[in-house]
């Protein structure tokens, strides 16, 4: 009996392994051409579980779409409740700084928003919740089990709070957030990047890649690709381009797509007013389980159009836009270090030095379920209708129930979570591209 049950056990982990690869090679179809870059990205995900976190969305929404527990919820009880503009990926390390003006370059002037909309797309707000709620249990799994549910039940809290609203206040932003702000704020004003990247008004290039990281010249098929781009309005009529680099070992779910960077200024003399811009490729996200079809013209311009809906300040990034050139669209965004993303490793390291614990983990739960909630209310859902009384007509002033979902859900998830990560960095220590010429 006791082998029969390892047996069956063997089967099913087997099974999971395989569906595991398959989900995720499916969603990176669009990188299979590019097999070095995609198995450094599997590489990472393999290196922390975050990481695996970040990069296995396409994992996370085909576990969500399959029949189950996840079907026993007391929301999404009407049609218009799958119809909001989603984050899609609303996870801690999108949380990030924006600044409009560079010439008000305070840390009150910085704004802090979910910058990074590449799965944006409209369906149930529960799954952002969901997917959030994982990531806030995920930083928080080194401190005691009651603890971690106490920072996860901020977040629903804060989404609650959020409806209806214009933004989340600064002071409300937990110490955290606070340091981000700070932080982006100096190394803004100080000009850390163009420090780091640049001299005498030209990129540093790296003669090659460490860990897959660099800057590296472009080739000459790169140079017309990125003059196209460029030739789309994607910098002021004055601006005058430097230099132009392609940008590796960036992210994780996209970190095998094209990267450039264009060193510009409007022509004055030194380097003072240089500046740093970044055009990157994106992909069609994967479905959302119970999605809308796409109402956006392409990949890039759906960022675009999402963040005019979804930020409180559209015009946060100046330099936010889209171009394409034959069938790759990119997103074109300030790289300078005012534009800042909140870093997983800081905040292990704020835990592990005292400099955070489990309230602040929670604060940060709280801003980033308060910004997702005045954004799902503030976007019209897909049929254009106000999304606020829609909200909260399902939500109906079941407070600790959808507490209790989100703690008991992202508990659970978590556990799978640790599952999936260890078959995922057991088959690739096997196959580092998981198998890809199989699902060619």
């Amino acid at each position: 009996m006791h082998l029969l049950f390892l047996l069956a056990c063997s089967d099913a982990t087997n099974d999971r392994a395989a569906w595991l690869r398959e989900t995720l090679l499916r969603a990176d179809a669009p990188y299979w051409s590019r097999t070095k870059l995609l198995a450094d990205k599997y590489a990472v995900m393999a290196a922390h579980p975050y990481d695996f976190y970040r990069g296995s969305l396409p994992l996370y929404l085909a576990e969500q779409a399959r029949p189950g527990d996840r079907d026993d919820t007391a929301f999404l009880t009407t049609p218009q409740s799958a119809e909001i503009l989603l984050f899609g990926d609303a996870h801690p390390e999108n949380l990030g700084t924006l600044l409009a003006d560079d010439a008000l370059a305070t840390p009150d002037a910085l704004r802090i928003e979910v910058t990074d909309l590449d799965a944006a797309s409209y369906g149930p707000w529960l799954l952002d919740l969901r997917r959030a709620a994982l990531g806030i249990a995920l930083l928080g799994d080194g401190f005691q089990p009651f603890l971690r549910d106490a920072a996860v039940s901020r977040l629903p809290d804060g989404w609650l709070n959020g409806l209806g609203t214009v933004g989340l206040d600064p002071s409300d932003e937990g110490r955290i957030l606070q340091t981000l702000r700070v932080t982006a704020s100096i190394e803004g004003a100080s000009g850390e990047r163009l420090a780091d990247w640049t001299e005498d008004g030209r990129f540093v290039r790296d003669a090659q890649l460490i860990a897959g990281e660099g800057l590296i010249a472009l080739d000459p098929g790169e140079a017309a690709e990125l003059d196209a781009l460029l030739s789309q309005g994607v910098l002021p009529d004055d601006a005058r381009v430097l230099d132009r680099v392609r940008r590796y070992g960036v992210g994780v779910a996209s970190r095998p797509a094209i990267r450039y960077l264009v060193l510009w200024d409007r022509g004055s003399a030194g380097t003072g007013d240089d500046q740093l811009v970044q055009l990157r490729e994106v992909v069609e996200p994967v479905r959302l389980p119970g999605a809308w079809p796409a109402r956006f013209d392409d990949p890039a311009s759906r960022v675009v159009d999402a963040a005019a809906a979804l930020w409180v300040d559209p015009g946060a990034d100046p330099r936010l836009g889209s171009a394409r050139v034959g069938p790759r669209g990119f997103k074109v965004q300030s790289a300078d270090s005012f534009f800042q993303g909140l870093d997983r490793g800081d905040v292990d390291e704020g835990f592990a030095d005292d400099l955070y614990g489990p309230d602040d983990l929670g604060d940060l739960a709280y801003a980033l379920g308060y910004l997702m909630g005045s954004a799902h209310s503030r976007a019209p859902t897909a049929s254009g209708a106000d999304a606020t009384p829609v909200l909260l007509d399902d939500v109906a002033q079941r407070r600790e129930l959808l507490r209790d979902e989100l703690v008991g859900g992202a508990t659970s998830d978590l556990a799978q979570l640790y599952d999936d990560y260890a078959l995922f960095t057991l088959t690739i220590a096997d196959d580092p591209l998981l198998g890809l010429g199989s699902v060619r």
